[in-house]
C-alpha cells in the first residue's frame, strides 16, 4: 500500500472564506437596492406616459376607420374611451397607471361648444379636440406632457 506523504490540497473553501464572501454580497445587494427602486419608478412613469399616448392613437386611429367619434375622458387615475354609436357613447377600455404613484393630471381640452375640458374628442374626418395632459409621478419633479394637435389629431409628447 502507498502511502501519500506530502501536504494534501482538497481545493475547498472554509467555513470563514465562504462567510466573508456572503457578507460582501450582502453589502452590494443592500446598496443595490436603492437605486434599483428609482430605475423602477422612472421606468414605470415612462411606460405609463406611452402607453396613454398609444391609447390615445387608437381611439383616433378608430374614430377615422370607423367613421365616428370617439371620446376618452381622463381622469386623474384612469382613461376610459368611449365609441359614438349613433345615439350614445358606448364605454369601451380602460387603462390606469401602474402606480398609485403615477397620475394624470393638467387635463384640458377644447371642447366642441367651447371652453375647456378633461375629454379629448376625435372625430371620423381626422380632426380631434386640441389640448394636453400631463403625467406625472409623486417625488420626482420629472414630467411628461402628452399633446393633441386639433387638426390632425396628432398625439405626441415630451
Amino acid at each position: 500500500m502507498l502511502r501519500r506523504t506530502g501536504p494534501r490540497d482538497e481545493g475547498g473553501f472554509t467555513l470563514i472564506e465562504t462567510m466573508v464572501a456572503m457578507v460582501l454580497f450582502g453589502i452590494l445587494v443592500t446598496l443595490a437596492v436603492g437605486p434599483y427602486a428609482n430605475y423602477r419608478g422612472k421606468q414605470q412613469h415612462t411606460a405609463a406616459t406611452r402607453e396613454l399616448v398609444a391609447f390615445l392613437r387608437r381611439a383616433q386611429v378608430r374614430a377615422v376607420a370607423e367613421e365616428t367619434t370617439y371620446r376618452v375622458d381622463l381622469t386623474a387615475s384612469s382613461a376610459t374611451v368611449y365609441r359614438f354609436n349613433g345615439a350614445s357613447y358606448d364605454a369601451g377600455q380602460v387603462i390606469a397607471p401602474p402606480s398609485s404613484r403615477i397620475t394624470y393630471t393638467g387635463a384640458a381640452f377644447t371642447q366642441s361648444g367651447g371652453g375647456s375640458g378633461t375629454s379629448v374628442w376625435f372625430y371620423a374626418r381626422g380632426s380631434g379636440s386640441k389640448g394636453s395632459v400631463t403625467v406625472t409621478r409623486s417625488g420626482t419633479s420629472k414630467t411628461y406632457r402628452i399633446d393633441v394637435e386639433g387638426l390632425t389629431a396628432r398625439v405626441s409628447y415630451e
